[in-house]
């Protein structure tokens, strides 16, 4: 018998695709099993066809497409498909549109903001996050902007810094220690870094699963802003004031202004926000650049050792933010209030003192 007909008769003697016993499409071993072929060929734009998904686990096709729907509506894995019944596992979300607050309507309106707080590490100043939401409280703020790394993510330059390993005990600790008042949303921005790490990484959609873990922890008030970048638009009676939270990537430069101001300068004409919130370089700045309200707004974290090293300084506090709009959307009156904070033993100290 020849080795070509030999391989005929395997191949004809291959058993039919089974649904191994009307598994669940939530089974850990499909949903690995899957999502592990699906990794393996984020290269390819064409996708994975998904006979070739169902051949390789051993199910049927239908099985394999309710896998991929629990993959990516339950478990938040960035799954699209490619046509013609193909799907990859991507970490980029895409085009997202503005997020519109008609109700702000014809008036001033305050923010508070905080960025960098980096949750779950064990530089990240909770205190200071504490006393910020307490503020905000008293002020009759009801939203907050967080202009990334609300988490501290993980890899192997933090692994040893970290009070909680991995996505799921992460979003359990966010749920557990992120400060909640009474009437206060919190619009969290999320990066490339840190909590991007497990976007970039394992493909998920890590915005969308910090708010999905916190509202399974009965918590409506931590919402998924956007990733990387995303616009803020207030209605105005003729226009429109857009508001641009974003968080970059590379290091800081010796001048504080310079990367808000370089970063103003690359956006297209035409493209400019009227106020833009950066984060991610651990500063506070505020400048006006080619007509722009540049604000960043500090850090929640201590310097970490990382930080040290690179010779970084973290510029801990908090900032509130007061728009004025003209009514065709330009900006009428902009100011910024930076609340400053020190290290822990001074603000221990601080607390000691009586006063009459």
């Amino acid at each position: 018998m020849s080795k070509k007909s030999s391989r005929n008769e395997k191949k004809s003697a291959t058993a039919p695709k089974l649904d191994k016993g009307n598994m669940s499409p939530a089974n850990p071993l499909l949903r690995s099993d899957v999502l592990k072929l699906l990794n393996k060929s984020k290269k390819h734009d064409e996708g994975v066809h998904i006979s070739k998904i169902s051949e390789a686990v051993g199910i049927s096709d239908a099985l394999a497409k309710q896998v991929l729907t629990h993959l990516s509506h339950h478990d938040g894995y960035n799954i699209i498909s490619c046509g013609d019944n193909r799907w990859k596992v991507v970490a980029d979300l895409g085009e997202q549109q503005p997020l519109e607050l008609q109700r702000l309507l014809g008036k001033e309106y305050t923010f508070g903001v905080v960025t960098d707080s980096h949750i779950c590490n064990v530089h990240s100043r909770l205190d200071v996050l504490e006393a910020a939401y307490t503020y905000f409280a008293q002020q009759g703020i009801t939203d907050v902007i967080h202009a990334g790394n609300i988490i501290d993510g993980q890899d192997k330059n933090n692994q040893f810094e970290l009070l909680a390993h991995g996505v799921h005990d992460q979003a359990q600790y966010l749920s557990d220690h992120y400060p909640q008042r009474d009437g206060i949303t919190t619009h969290f921005l999320t990066g490339e870094c840190h909590e991007g790490w497990f976007q970039k990484r394992e493909g998920l959609k890590i915005g969308w699963y910090l708010q999905k873990w916190a509202e399974d922890c009965g918590r409506e008030d931590l919402k998924h802003l956007g990733f990387i970048e995303r616009d803020i638009i207030l209605e105005q009676p003729f226009g429109k004031t857009l508001i641009r939270v974003i968080h970059p990537g590379g290091g800081s430069a010796y001048a504080l202004s310079y990367t808000s101001q370089k970063m103003v300068e690359s956006f297209q004409g035409g493209d400019k926000p009227h106020v833009m919130i950066m984060g991610h370089y651990h500063k506070f700045d505020f400048n006006y650049v080619r007509e722009v309200a540049c604000l960043q707004p500090g850090c929640v974290q201590d310097q970490t050792t990382f930080m040290r090293k690179k010779k970084l300084a973290a510029h801990v506090g908090f900032c509130t933010l007061t728009i004025g709009a003209r009514i065709d959307g330009t900006i009428g009156q902009v100011s910024v209030n930076w609340f400053p904070f020190y290290d822990v033993a001074y603000h221990n100290k601080l607390n000691e003192y009586k006063i009459d």
